[in-house]
């Protein structure tokens, strides 16, 4: 075994560090630290050869903007990176291009601290590069010509690259907006380059003859127009006569109903958790609780419920273990097993739950099995 690299081992390090830097400041609303589905590494278009060239000239625009000594030339080429790169993404699947930007915010990043610190600690041992230290600008030059590595190392050089190139165009600052803005490392490029002035131009025309403030206000008048309406649809579906069943499945696993069929086209957003399926639903929830609704029903994920009034008492039927019973009002059977519910418009069954009935309602809180 050959002697450790000091240098190579401490870069290693930071790299690794910085996942779980990522990780720690992972937010849903934020790609920082989200990273990339790597399962598409196996669906990637490498036999396209169109796809191999264009990913060619980006690599090589971005390792020429990389080689310039003048910043107009930098910047020249930093646009003609982004503008190839864009070209070459709107062919793609937007998963595949979600991929290469989402690839190069993970390890293309944590890449970057490894090669900053092996810089660092070169500089303090008197200049000595480290072996794993790679030329940035020649890796690019050669980035789709080893067909033996994993196509998803390739952004083990367009990451980093890019982050130098940031360095080099508008310093530290790029670092902040790209986490605060949820930008990609693409995205900060084409910014630092100056590749959205024009569109910030055109933004800003139109804004000053529609201004922001007016266009929000009318958002929001209309928004809380639709809320209100939406609102009274819920009310009326759950208030038309007729036995009210609600199942609760707050107390499975999942705390919801899945969801093997709906009518998307039929489907009413109350809220962001609330929706009203204005004909047809399927819920799945285990193998022995599920049900089909031909008739409306309000589905809350925030309680785990789902409301459908099934018309007259006399039509519909309640089975336990196969016999049929008639609950009255105020009495509830807990712990009961094999559960149907059959209605002309709708049916449900569940393998375990309570039954509970109070006034119209028939309520059906779910238990695991």
């Amino acid at each position: 075994m050959g002697e450790l690299d000091p240098i190579a081992l401490a870069g290693t390090a930071v790299h690794e560090a910085f996942h779980v830097f990522q990780r720690a400041n992972a937010r849903p609303d934020r790609r920082f630290g989200r990273g990339e589905n790597s399962a598409l590494v196996s669906r990637y278009p490498v036999f396209d050869a169109r796809d191999e060239a264009a990913f060619a000239l980006e690599a090589r625009l971005l390792s020429e903007a990389l080689r310039a000594t003048r910043r107009t030339d930098r910047v020249r080429l930093a646009q003609e990176f982004v503008a190839a790169r864009e070209a070459r993404h709107r062919r793609l699947p937007e998963e595949i291009a979600q991929f290469d930007r989402m690839a190069e915010l993970n390890e293309g990043l944590a890449e970057y601290a490894l090669l900053r610190t092996s810089e660092l600690l070169a500089r303090r041992d008197g200049g000595r590069v480290s072996r794993r230290t790679l030329t940035l600008a020649d890796s690019l030059r050669t980035i789709t010509g080893d067909v033996s590595r994993s196509v998803r190392l390739r952004f083990y050089s367009t990451g980093p690259a890019m982050a130098v190139l940031l360095d080099r165009m508008v310093g530290p600052s790029w670092k902040r907006r790209l986490v605060e803005d949820d930008l990609t490392l693409q995205e900060a490029v084409a910014e630092a380059a100056g590749l959205r002035e024009r569109e910030r131009s055109l933004i800003a025309d139109a804004t000053r003859r529609h201004p922001a403030p007016d266009l929000l206000a009318e958002a929001e008048r209309n928004i809380a127009a639709l809320r209100a309406r939406r609102r009274a649809q819920m009310d009326s579906v759950l208030a038309a006569p007729g036995v009210l069943l609600v199942v609760d499945a707050s107390r499975m696993a999942q705390r919801d109903h899945g969801n093997c069929g709906f009518d998307p086209q039929n489907t009413l957003p109350v809220t962001q958790r609330i929706k009203i399926h204005m004909r047809w639903f399927r819920p799945c929830n285990t193998s022995n609780t599920s049900g089909e609704f031909n008739t409306k029903v309000v589905h809350d994920e925030s309680l785990g419920t789902l409301a459908a009034v099934l018309g007259d008492e006399s039509a519909v039927e309640v089975t336990i273990g196969g016999g049929a019973v008639r609950l009255a009002d105020g009495e509830r059977r807990e712990g009961q097993r094999d559960i149907r519910i059959v209605a002309p418009s709708a049916s449900y069954q569940a393998g375990k739950g309570t039954l509970v009935r109070r006034g119209r309602e028939l309520r059906l809180e779910l238990e695991p099995d």
